[in-house]
């Protein structure tokens, strides 16, 4: 008897109860907004970030900024230096080719991993963005273009269907995006990039995983070594 007033007691609960609506904090859109505005280059490599003044565009408190702060740290996005204080992250040449390898190993491993249906589903997913790839080279949309390729490289990596492998890289992809702001401002270089990506998707398509790994690896160290001549040329610039 006592537990079948419990049943009722809890049934009258459930439907009393109305779903919860999900709403970002201050601190959670303060994030997003800046996280945005690093990924799209907006606030380049290296750039002093000012709470006031991010507050004053945001229009929020520093309170929510410098909360934000802390989540894009952990992010590997700002970096907070006694000295400097907060700044957008910066990347030398052997920081580049770590993020570079470890990429290529997540991405490899997720090809390695690959089954039928899995490839289907991956080609599924990425066909869509390579349409609005195209879309965004048509109309210079460079801002765009970076995202859908960030897309696209996640849809291989969930192909994998390995959560672990998917949360490994789900920590770098912001990076990434962040890295890929500064390579495909050259407006030479999208039409590269976009075949390589057909490319890579024909032969997930076709079941030749060889093929996808070796252009996959080559992708990923010609994105290497471009974005290491451009922080060379940078830092031959400032030595000047």
């Amino acid at each position: 008897m006592p537990t079948q007033t419990r049943g009722r007691r809890g049934a009258r609960v459930a439907a009393k109860a109305r779903p919860l609506t999900p709403t970002k904090s201050l601190a959670e859109r303060a994030a997003d907004e800046i996280r945005s505005m690093i990924t799209r280059g907006d606030l380049p490599s290296g750039e002093l970030l000012s709470e006031l003044s991010l507050a004053e565009h945001l229009g929020v408190s520093k309170t929510p900024v410098r909360e934000a702060f802390l989540r894009l740290r952990e992010e590997g996005l700002v970096e907070t230096s006694p000295r400097r204080g907060t700044y957008v992250f910066e990347m030398g040449k052997e920081q580049v080719v770590q993020l570079g390898r470890f990429r290529l190993i997540l991405e490899l491993a997720a090809l390695d991993s690959m089954q039928p249906d899995t490839a289907a589903t991956v080609v599924s997913a990425q066909q869509p963005i390579i349409r609005r790839m195209k879309g965004a080279i048509a109309a210079d949309d460079g801002p765009e273009y970076r995202l859908l390729d960030t897309q696209f490289h996640m849809a291989l990596i969930r192909g994998s269907q390995n959560s672990f492998l998917i949360e490994a890289y789900e920590r770098i992809a912001w990076r990434l995006q962040a890295v890929l702001s500064r390579l495909l401002k050259e407006p030479q270089s999208n039409p590269t990039s976009f075949e390589e990506h057909c490319a890579i998707t024909d032969y997930v398509s076709n079941g030749d995983i060889a093929a996808a790994r070796q252009l996959v690896e080559a992708h990923i160290l010609m994105t290497e070594e471009r974005y290491i001549r451009i922080v060379s040329g940078k830092a031959e610039t400032e030595t000047v």
